[in-house]
């Protein structure tokens, strides 16, 4: 199939055309839209339960902080010692938080326009998919010291900024597989259905892994999972290594289905330095 087919021809034979010229049956484009849409379900698991819900809230926790300043919290919720082991716990996580944001920020842009046209649209998105997912993995392993603080931030902050310079890539996919008619709802499809996934995800890691069901008990969730500083918050960090399952389980559509876009000869070839020129 040729890229340079006319929209007019595409549709006298009953193909559609997408926005980046590539014609294609109907049959196929759905197929790699659907595929694509899925990515962000998968992705859904990392903004979800990693920055907002569980692991996030996991290390802003009274777990990382000093025992002394946790025994002195529990008597007073206003002690000073307390209160500054608290405010030390929320520098760390706030400081790496605002440094992979400032990241992102300065590299998105420069590397989106340095990708544009270069055929390498698929390789990114996997390979900073794999990236976040295993930082995801290594989240097991922060356990519930005052010790490992730090490292659980940084893990934080690595896949927050490879997760969004993974969506980059996602989002300039999508003119591989959608057309001017159909891009608006290809789009909304996708986000409709990571927003839905979160919600999934979020309701089986609580039944699984985090509500208390056992009264007195030890341990949380339908697998009574040991959970809190007795039970290494095994709990927690089994719902994290579920989501990075549920994340590369869904990046495999978009990797099989998707083909990689082809090298554009009209898009000039820009490093990230002439990206920032031009941009």
């Amino acid at each position: 199939m040729s890229r340079h087919d006319s929209p007019t021809n595409a549709a006298q034979s009953g193909d559609l055309v997408t926005l980046d010229g590539t014609r294609m049956t109907v049959k196929e484009q759905r197929r790699q839209s659907f595929a694509w849409q899925l990515y962000d379900v998968g992705n859904s698991a990392f903004q979800a339960v990693v920055v907002t819900f569980v692991f996030a809230t996991y290390l802003a926790s009274d777990l990382f902080l000093d025992a002394a300043a946790v025994a002195a919290g529990r008597a007073d919720p206003n002690d000073p010692v307390y209160l500054t082991a608290q405010a030390g716990s929320q520098q760390v996580i706030s400081g790496l938080s605002l440094a992979a944001a400032i990241i992102v920020a300065v590299l998105a842009p420069a590397l989106g326009r340095a990708t544009d046209g270069s055929g390498r649209r698929k390789f990114y998105l996997v390979i900073f998919s794999g990236v976040t997912i295993a930082a995801m993995l290594v989240m097991f392993f922060v356990y519930p010291e005052a010790e490992l603080l730090a490292f659980g931030a940084l893990l934080l902050a690595i896949g927050t900024v490879f997760s969004e310079l993974a969506m980059v890539s996602y989002n300039a996919m999508l003119s591989q597989v959608s057309t001017k008619e159909n891009v608006g709802r290809v789009s909304g499809t996708g986000w409709g259905l990571g927003y839905i996934a979160s919600i999934v995800l979020l309701l089986v890691v609580l039944v699984l892994f985090i509500q208390d069901f056992n009264g007195d008990a030890p341990g949380s969730g339908l697998f009574a999972t040991p959970s809190g500083a007795d039970g290494a918050a095994l709990n927690i960090r089994l719902t994290v290594v579920v989501s990075a399952i549920w994340f590369a389980g869904f990046l495999l559509p978009v990797i099989f289905r998707v083909p990689e876009a082809p090298r554009r000869a009209d898009v000039p070839k820009v490093s990230l330095v002439q990206a920032y020129a031009s941009l």
